[in-house]
């Protein structure tokens, strides 16, 4: 036991750092908080708009320049809720304390985060944050865990028990043999795989937004980016022409009728009738089928409606 509360050597803790059983440079896991402001400030389509208010003062149009308040709301409002989650991460990252006191050599001194290397022998008081995961080998220590686990009691840490980084000390005094050090550690590892969620879920909805696509013969829709293609050409279609095929083409071989078109696509409040949904299946037509004259895709139904053919 004396051994160990004599710390490592100096030797020793030169041979586990060659050995990279040693502490990395801490790296930032969030953006700075001018990043954040700088991506939800300077982007295009605020430039845009604050080019049209610009243009709108100059021309003493003011009472048209009340759209910037929203623009502006909406900047605060995004810089908020990233500053807000960049709270909550940084501290699962543990970056608050940059120095933590070891003993080597048989004496005490205080090292930097990343100078830690395995098996050395930490000192923890009241107030010390542990950065790294330990084992207790002399002392008692009250150590606080809400962090990790979200409770707010105190909890007695002994002689053998085993300490989590991310913790902190609320009361007494203990030394405490390092177990892990960098990406190992538990407050580490729990910050990483909250990011590697986050990142995964949306690399998925990207993912899902470039391959969801509804195919009809040779025709390919695509929902989420508004594109259609015949074979290896885009197809250019007005918004309503595309909403109409979109929507046969999530119903396959059902008969619409016109009415039901109508109401599905313009809805009841729209100035028009029926008859122009007539037109837009004409046109549609004329793009995305090979003989407009001799339709396959959308077909007819006489007396009935129009169905897409899948």
């Amino acid at each position: 036991m004396e051994e160990y509360l004599s710390g490592l050597s100096t030797p020793e803790v030169l041979e586990r750092r060659e050995r990279g059983e040693g502490g990395n440079a801490t790296e930032q896991i969030t953006k700075t908080r001018s990043q954040i402001v700088r991506e939800n400030l300077f982007t295009l389509f605020n430039f845009l708009n604050f080019l049209i208010a610009a243009l709108l003062f100059a021309v003493g149009a003011y009472s048209n320049m009340l759209f910037i308040a929203i623009i502006i709301l909406n900047i605060v409002i995004g810089i908020a809720q990233e500053l807000k989650a960049k709270k909550l991460v940084d501290e699962l990252s543990i970056l608050n304390r940059p120095t933590v006191t070891v003993r080597r050599d048989g004496e005490e001194m205080t090292v930097g985060i990343e100078e830690i290397v395995k098996d050395d022998l930490v000192v923890l008081t009241s107030g010390s944050q542990i950065c790294n995961d330990a084992v207790v080998m002399s002392g008692v220590l009250e150590v606080n865990e809400s962090l990790l686990t979200g409770e707010s009691d105190a909890v007695v840490k002994e002689e053998g028990a085993e300490l989590l980084s991310g913790s902190s000390v609320i009361s007494g005094k203990a030394y405490a043999r390092v177990t892990h050090v960098g990406d190992e550690n538990y407050a580490t590892r729990l910050a990483n795989e909250v990011t590697g969620k986050r990142d995964e879920m949306t690399g998925a909805e990207e993912k899902k937004g470039k391959t969801e696509q509804i195919v009809v013969g040779d025709v390919v829709i695509e929902p989420r980016t508004w594109k259609v293609w015949k074979k290896d050409r885009e197809l250019k279609l007005p918004n309503r022409e595309f909403e109409l095929l979109r929507f046969l083409a999530e119903n396959p071989n059902i008969v619409f009728s016109k009415e039901e078109l109508f109401e599905k696509i313009w809805g009841y409040d729209y100035i028009s009738d029926a008859a122009t949904v007539s037109v837009h299946i004409n046109r549609l037509r004329e793009k995305n089928e090979d003989d407009a004259r001799n339709p396959k895709i959308i077909e007819t139904v006489w007396g009935a409606g129009y169905r897409l053919n899948a």
